[in-house]
C-alpha cells in the first residue's frame, strides 16, 4: 500500500493515506476475483479506485515500484503522513543518485538554484531550525531567505514525477 498512497500523494497532494481492513475472496457466481475493504471516508474509496489504475501492469507507477527500488523509496517517501525536512532531502538525495536531477532542470520544472536553495535550508539548522537534517551551527550565513518546506515539497513532487515517468518510460 506505500506504492498505491505514495503514488496518490505525489499526484494529488493532500491526500489521507488508505489503509486495508481485509481483502475477502468473492465467489458468487464462480468467478475469483478480490475485494479490499478499507477503513476510509467514502472520498477515499473515490481514490482508491484511481489507485486501480495505479497499479494496472502496462508501466505505470506501481508496477514501477515492483521492479525499481530507488522508484519504490520514492513512493514510499510520499506515502508518509507528513513531509518534513529530512523525507525531502532524501527525496532529493535518490533522484540525484540516479541522475533524474539534470533532466528536471532541463525540462524547466526547477533550476539549479532553486535545487541548491532546496538542499541548504534543508541541510542547514540556520535556515530550517531544529527540523534540519544536520545540527552544523558554524556554516556561513547566506544572504538569501530559506525556502519554505511548502515549496521545497511542491518542488520535489514535480521533480520526482517526472523522474518516475521516465524511469517507467526507459522500463517498457
Amino acid at each position: 500500500m506505500d506504492s498505491v498512497n505514495g503514488a496518490m500523494r505525489l499526484h494529488l497532494g493532500d491526500y489521507k493515506q488508505v489503509r486495508v481492513a481485509h481483502v475477502v475472496r468473492v465467489n458468487e457466481d464462480g468467478s475469483r476475483g478480490l475485494f479490499v475493504s478499507v477503513q476510509e471516508p467514502l472520498t477515499v474509496h473515490i481514490r482508491v479506485r484511481a489507485t486501480v489504475e495505479v497499479r494496472d501492469a502496462d508501466g505505470n507507477i506501481k508496477a514501477l515500484a515492483e521492479r525499481d527500488r530507488l522508484a519504490a523509496e520514492v513512493l514510499w517517501l510520499f506515502s508518509l503522513e507528513k513531509q518534513d525536512w529530512d523525507s525531502v532531502y532524501k527525496l532529493h538525495e535518490l533522484v540525484e543518485q540516479s541522475g533524474g536531477l539534470g533532466p528536471a532542470v532541463a525540462s524547466g520544472l526547477t533550476s539549479k538554484t532553486e535545487l541548491d536553495l532546496l538542499t541548504w535550508t534543508a541541510n542547514d539548522i540556520s535556515a530550517a531550525g531544529r527540523a534540519a537534517c544536520h545540527a552544523k551551527l558554524n556554516t556561513p550565513p547566506r544572504k538569501k531567505q530559506p525556502m519554505e518546506l511548502s515549496n521545497a515539497v511542491a518542488v520535489m513532487r514535480r521533480v520526482a514525477a517526472h523522474w518516475l515517468e521516465q524511469r517507467s518510460a526507459a522500463a517498457t
